[in-house]
Parts: C-alpha cells; structure tokens; sequence
C-alpha cells in the first residue's frame, strides 16, 4: 500500500476514498495476491502522473520478482508503450496484433 502512497493505517472510509485513491486501492487488491495472470482494466484511469509512474514501477518491480507473471492491460494509455509486450487491438469482433502502441493509428 505504501508503494501506491497509501496509509495502511488510515481509518478514512473507502466510500470517501478519491476516485484515484479507489483506483489505488483496486489495484493493490489485484496484486497482493500475486497471481500467474492478472487482469487489469483501464489501471491508470482517475490517477495522477505521479501515480501513473509509482503503478508501472510497481508492476515493473513486480514483473521482475515473478518473470513469469502475465499481466493482461486494457487500457488507451500510452504510458504502457515501454511495459508491454504485446499489443492487441479489438475493432468490433477482429483482433489484430500490432508491433507497438503507435501502430493503432494505422
């Protein structure tokens, strides 16, 4: 919790939570269990850049201690260019992979 800025002590109701400080919490929530596959959707919505940069180091940092973690992203936010892999588009019922974040404008 303390990586994403989060007081683990702090006795704020989460309804009063920020929409980015319950984005925080969702996403804390999906990594603590340290699964093979984790989904994510839309991470970075509602987050500062400070914050947006505290998650991918985060995820980084995690990659790295569990190599064969599969993180599954959907998100329209460039800041994952460097992170992924892989990038698969859906337009309607096609999915089509391309090389990088910038080929989904082809």
């Amino acid at each position: 919790m303390k990586q994403l800025e989060l007081d683990p002590e702090d006795s704020t109701p989460v309804k009063k939570f920020s929409l980015g400080m319950n984005q925080k919490l969702g996403l804390i929530q999906a990594l603590m269990e340290k699964e093979d596959v984790i989904l994510l959707d839309e991470p970075l919505n509602g987050l500062d850049l400070k914050s947006k940069k505290l998650v991918l180091q985060l995820l980084e940092t995690l990659h790295q201690e569990k190599p064969a973690t599969t993180f599954v992203i959907v998100s329209h936010d460039k800041f994952f260019q460097d992170f992924a892999t892989r990038f698969l588009y859906i337009d309607g019922d096609t999915i089509t992979e391309r090389g990088s974040f910038d080929d989904q404008l082809l």
